[in-house]
């Protein structure tokens, strides 16, 4: 099983690069950690995206750092990745109340599955758009060009 496991989590690595290499994505991997490191550009700011492929719990999981929202503003901060998770279908917006970090992240579990390249580009798709939606928004925020009022009255609309 466990042979098993190496060879399918290979072959999603395989496939997600092959998808990305189809599209003329530009991108770095790591073969030995079965990760990927890319970009894009959204309507106002770039993305940085994070692809691993999880051979243990049989997952590909795909995460994009924001930024991190100062100390003064954490507990609202809080309160607005609640409000921006509860319209999501997938995926969420993970905070760090530590140190403010926002991260978006979506996972998709691969088990006994045959992933094509079309489902790679739909989960990038995905997080590229939600993450565009709003990290524009919470940077406006961060640095107190919209307020926590207007803000989440933004996002309930």
């Amino acid at each position: 099983m466990q042979k098993d496991g190496k060879k399918m989590a290979r072959t999603v690595f395989n496939t997600f690069c092959s998808a990305l290499d189809s599209r003329g994505w530009k991108y770095r991997k790591n073969e030995d950690e079965l990760t990927i490191r890319t970009g894009a550009k959204g309507d106002d700011l770039p993305l940085d995206l994070h692809i691993k492929i999880d051979e243990g719990r049989q997952l590909i999981y795909i995460r994009s750092p924001l930024l991190s929202i100062p100390e003064d503003k954490r507990r609202e901060g809080a309160s607005i990745i609640c409000a921006i998770n509860y319209r999501l279908i997938r995926g969420c917006f993970d905070y760090d109340e530590r140190d403010g970090e926002v991260v978006f992240r979506l996972g998709h579990a691969y088990t006994d599955s045959i992933i094509g390249p079309e489902l790679c580009i739909n989960l990038l798709s995905c997080v590229c758009s939600t993450v565009d939606e709003f990290n524009d928004g919470i940077a406006l925020y961060v640095i107190g060009a919209l307020s926590y009022e207007d803000f989440l009255k933004k996002i309930r609309e």
